[in-house]
């Protein structure tokens, strides 16, 4: 969290800037164990859905790379090669996602089902309302 966000001008050689202060703070916000788990799992399924992407792209991009040389080069060998391992890493890919997102579904679903709050739920939190209350912010820095 930030807040006691100044701002002041200097001058720096003959130009006017602003210079922007602000103050950090960290509050650790308590919860049971069922909770780290269940928001534990959620992030790793997150992960594994940015992982798949990222395979996924690669994976068209060797494709298309593989087609156009084929056809530009008449490199035949070189076209199956980088479909055989595009279409693998698609499919890799393509698992991975399903895997993730079956994941993060199920999570979800548990989550509602014993009552455990979404992370944002954090905000309810009674240090951290006393310093919204006051003005501060949640994030690492001011944009200012």
């Amino acid at each position: 969290m930030y807040g006691d966000v100044q701002s002041s001008d200097i001058v720096d050689g003959g130009t006017v800037k602003t210079r922007t202060t602000w103050n950090t703070t960290s509050i650790d916000v308590p919860r049971c164990s069922d909770c780290k788990a269940v928001h534990t799992r959620n992030r790793k399924a997150g992960f594994g859905l940015l992982v798949s992407a990222l395979g996924i792209g690669l994976g068209l991009i060797i494709l298309v790379f593989g087609v156009i040389r084929a056809l530009t080069q008449g490199d035949g060998l070189f076209a199956v090669l980088a479909v055989a391992i595009s279409l693998v890493l698609l499919s890799a890919s393509a698992a991975l996602y399903w895997a993730s997102r079956r994941r993060a579904l199920r999570d979800h679903a548990e989550r509602i089902a014993l009552g455990i709050e979404a992370q944002t739920y954090q905000e309810q939190y009674p240090k951290i309302q006393a310093l919204l209350a006051g003005g501060w912010k949640i994030g690492d820095k001011s944009t200012g």
